[in-house]
C-alpha cells in the first residue's frame, strides 16, 4: 500500500533495476482521487515494519498500519497542497525512514493551538533539533518545530513553539541563549557547573530570560546567543579612531578601573585609508560612556633601564583604557596611542631653535626631582621655533613663576680647564639615557606662571641659576 496520513491512496504497481542496476525503479499507482496529494514538495519514505528510537525523553516507536508491518509499504506526504499537479512519471528519492526525510532539510510545520510562534537567528544550527526544549528558570515552556536557511543570509532561522500558559514571558525585552551541553566556572571560590537539563546536555536545548533593556531585534526574529553571560548583558555599539592599529586588533579589551567594560571586534581602515577604524561593544554600565568627553589610550608595556611599566601586557596583550566624558550622547571616539601621565596641572609652552635629543614623556626636573612631564611637540606657525608643550604636576606647578628658567638636560656637560681638570654636570643618569629637562626658579619673588605661557627654553644652565634657593610653599 501507498499511505497519505495512514489511509491507503494508491499501491506498488511494479518494480525493476535501473539501466546501470545500481538503484530499484519502484512504479507507483495513486488513484485519481487522491492525486491532487501529489506535488513537486512531495516526500516518500519506506514505512515497513516497526522504527524504535530510544532517547533521554523515551522510548518512541512509530509504525505504520497493521498491513505496512506484515507486507511492508510506502508512506508521503506534501506541505503545501496549492502547488500544480505533477505529470505522469515523475521521479522521486524513497528515504528509509520518516526521520530520514526530516534528517535531509524537509521539515513540516503546523502551529499548535493555544501557542505563540517565535523566531531566533543564529549562524549556525549546533546541538539543537526539532523537538528540542526552550527553558524558562530550568522549566520547559516550549520547544523547536523548525528551523530553515534564511533567504538573503547565511543565518539560520529558528521556529519555536511557547505554550499558552507562557505566551507572556516573551516581549521586547526578551533574550534567548543556547544552553547545550555543559557551563563551567573554576576559581578560587570553587567549581561551578551549570546546565539546564540532562536532556538539552544530549540533546541541545534554549533558554531565555527578560533584561531591564531592549533586546535588537531584525525581520521579526530574536537573536540566539552563544551563552546565558552574552545574552544578559546590554551592548553599545562604538567606532574608535586611531592614527596607528600597532597593539590594536580584534579582541583587544576595553578597561575601566582595570575592569575589563568593552571589547574590538573588528579592525579596518577608514575611507580615507589614512586612520584606523575600530569597531567595538561596551557592555552593561559602561554603556553609559559613550558621550562627549569620553577618551581612549593604549595601555602597552614599556621597558626601560630605570623603570619598567604595564608589564601584564606582554602576557595579555595591549588594552584600551577608557576614562568617561560627561557631555552628549555620542558613539565616534579618537583614541590617544599613548595616555600623559600627568593631566591636570599646570600647561606651559618652551620655545627652542631645536628640538635636539627631546621626545614624548621626558622628565621634567627640579633640583632632580621629576615634576612633569613632556606631553607634545610641534613647530610654531611661521617654523621659525619649536615648541614643547610641557605639563608640570599640580602639586609643583608653584614651583614655576614669571622669571622661570629651563634647560635642556640631557646628557652629559663637560668643562675642561687646564689647572681646574675636569668638571662633569648632568641632572641625573635618567637624564643622560632618556633626556629630559630642567628649571630653576630665582630668589626674587615673581608671579606664578599662567596656563600656556611660553618660555624659552636654554640649550644648557648658567652657574648662578644653580644657586637659586627660593622659599615656595607647594600645594598638598
Amino acid at each position: 500500500p501507498v499511505l497519505y496520513k495512514k489511509i491507503q491512496v494508491g499501491q506498488v504497481h511494479d518494480f525493476r533495476l535501473d539501466d546501470k542496476g545500481e538503484y530499484v525503479l519502484i512504479n507507483i499507482y495513486i488513484t485519481e482521487r487522491y492525486a491532487h496529494l501529489i506535488s513537486g514538495q512531495s516526500r516518500f519514505w519506506n514505512t515497513s515494519g516497526i522504527n524504535v528510537k530510544v532517547g533521554t525523553a523515551g522510548l518512541d516507536i512509530q509504525t505504520g498500519t497493521v498491513d505496512t508491518i506484515l507486507t511492508g509499504g510506502i508512506e508521503f506526504i506534501t506541505p503545501n497542497l496549492k502547488h500544480k499537479k505533477v505529470k505522469n512519471g515523475i521521479s522521486y528519492p524513497l528515504y528509509e525512514s520518516y526521520a530520514a526525510v526530516m534528517d535531509n532539510g524537509f521539515h513540516i510545520y503546523k502551529q499548535a493551538k493555544n501557542t505563540q510562534l517565535i523566531s531566533l537567528k543564529t549562524t549556525e544550527l549546533g546541538s539543537l533539533e526539532l523537538g528540542s526544549k526552550l527553558y524558562y528558570k530550568k522549566i520547559p515552556v516550549g520547544k523547536i518545530v523548525d528551523y530553515r536557511l534564511a533567504k538573503q543570509s547565511d543565518e539560520i532561522i529558528i521556529k519555536a513553539e511557547i505554550d499558552k500558559d507562557y505566551r507572556h514571558l516573551i516581549s521586547h525585552k526578551t533574550r534567548f541563549w543556547r544552553n547545550s551541553g555543559l557551563q563551567v566556572k573554576a576559581d578560587l571560590s570553587g567549581v561551578n557547573v551549570d546546565m539546564a537539563s540532562v536532556h538539552s546536555l544530549l540533546n541541545g536545548g534554549v533558554s531565555f530570560a527578560n533584561t531591564p533593556f531592549s533586546t535588537p531585534k531584525s525581520q521579526h526574529a530574536y537573536a540566539l546567543y552563544k551563552d546565558k553571560q552574552h545574552a544578559l548583558q546590554q551592548v553599545e555599539e562604538i567606532q574608535i579612531k586611531f592614527a596607528l592599529a600597532e597593539g590594536i586588533s580584534a579582541g583587544t579589551a576595553i578597561k575601566y578601573l582595570g575592569i575589563k567594560v568593552g571589547e574590538i571586534n573588528r579592525v579596518e581602515l577608514a575611507d580615507n585609508n589614512q586612520s584606523i577604524i575600530a569597531y567595538a561593544q561596551l557592555i552593561n554600565s559602561a554603556t553609559d560612556f559613550t558621550r562627549k568627553g569620553t577618551r581612549f589610550y593604549r595601555i602597552s608595556a614599556e621597558l626601560g633601564l630605570f623603570k619598567n611599566k604595564n608589564l601584564s601586557t606582554l602576557i595579555k596583550g595591549d588594552y584600551l583604557e577608557i576614562v568617561p566624558g560627561k557631555g552628549a550622547k555620542q558613539t565616534q571616539f579618537t583614541a590617544e596611542l599613548k595616555r600623559a601621565e600627568i593631566e591636570n596641572g599646570l600647561h606651559i609652552i618652551l620655545r627652542s631653535a631645536h628640538l635636539g635629543s627631546i621626545k614624548r614623556g621626558n622628565t621634567i626636573f627640579y633640583r632632580q626631582i621629576a615634576v612633569g612631564k613632556v606631553s607634545d611637540f610641534r613647530l610654531s606657525s611661521h617654523a621659525q621655533f619649536v615648541l614643547i608643550d610641557i605639563m608640570i604636576a599640580a602639586k609643583y606647578a608653584a614651583l614655576v613663576k614669571s622669571n622661570t628658567r629651563f634647560w635642556n638636560a640631557s646628557g652629559v656637560s663637560m668643562d675642561l680647564g687646564l689647572f681646574s681638570g675636569v668638571q662633569v654636570q648632568t641632572q641625573s643618569l635618567e637624564s643622560i639615557v632618556s633626556g629630559g629637562i630642567a628649571f630653576a626658579t630665582p630668589n626674587e619673588e615673581a608671579a606664578n606662571a599662567r596656563d600656556n605661557q611660553v618660555f624659552e627654553l636654554y640649550k644648557e644652565s648658567q652657574a648662578e641659576w644653580l644657586l637659586w634657593n627660593p622659599e615656595i610653599a607647594l600645594s598638598e
